[in-house]
């Protein structure tokens, strides 16, 4: 293992290697400073400790799934050899109950960590998705100043033509008096920009 785990050295990584960074760190005792979790949580590399988190507890549930049957499987055997049998399965009881809390607690543990991965992993996202298509106001507002231009113009038309408009032509031109905007400090209809001659 290396001895320090930033986001660079995990980067470089294999899986099974990667694999093991997050197995060894799991517990809290193995990481009390909580550097390689920071490292863990680098956006460059949450991704691959979340989904490593899900793999990990999707294991050990169908571990403890496994292990259920074949306790039960052993069950019915040793009830069927009579008294030595019980005593097999007294003790087979007895070990798979220690392992089984062991399990779960390492479960718990695993999913602590997946809930804080989870939310790491979505802001990294909504971060990535911000900085590849970054918020532009002024677009989004010329775009919806044309698209009002072109529903007033297909108004005027139908009105100049004598057209006997549908409810959807209605319903869209109404769209003009209902939608507002900002504009200065005031809260306009997009109708009223087009009237004031703001947009044209």
């Amino acid at each position: 293992m290396l001895a320090v785990l930033d986001s660079e050295a995990l980067l470089g990584l294999d899986d099974a290697a990667f694999r093991e960074a997050v197995n060894q760190h799991v517990p809290k005792r193995s990481d009390p400073d909580g550097t390689v979790w920071a490292a863990l949580h680098d956006p460059a590399v949450i991704g691959r400790t979340y989904t490593t988190l899900v793999e990990m507890v999707r294991e050990t549930d169908n571990l403890l799934t496994t292990r259920a049957a074949e306790l039960d499987a052993l069950r019915q055997e040793c009830y069927r050899r009579g008294e030595d049998g019980r005593r097999d399965w007294f003790q087979a009881e007895a070990d798979h109950k220690v392992w089984r809390s062991r399990a779960l607690g390492w479960k718990r543990a695993l999913e602590a960590r997946l809930m804080v991965a989870k939310d790491r992993n979505r802001e990294a996202r909504i971060e990535r998705n911000a900085q590849q298509h970054p918020r532009d106001d002024q677009t989004a507002r010329a775009a919806l100043c044309r698209l009002a231009l072109a529903v007033h113009r297909h108004q005027a038309a139908s009105k100049t033509e004598d057209i006997s408009p549908e409810p959807h032509d209605q319903a869209l031109w109404e769209a003009l008096d209902q939608l507002t905007v900002p504009y200065g400090e005031l809260m306009v209809t997009l109708r009223s920009l087009i009237d004031s001659g703001a947009w044209k």
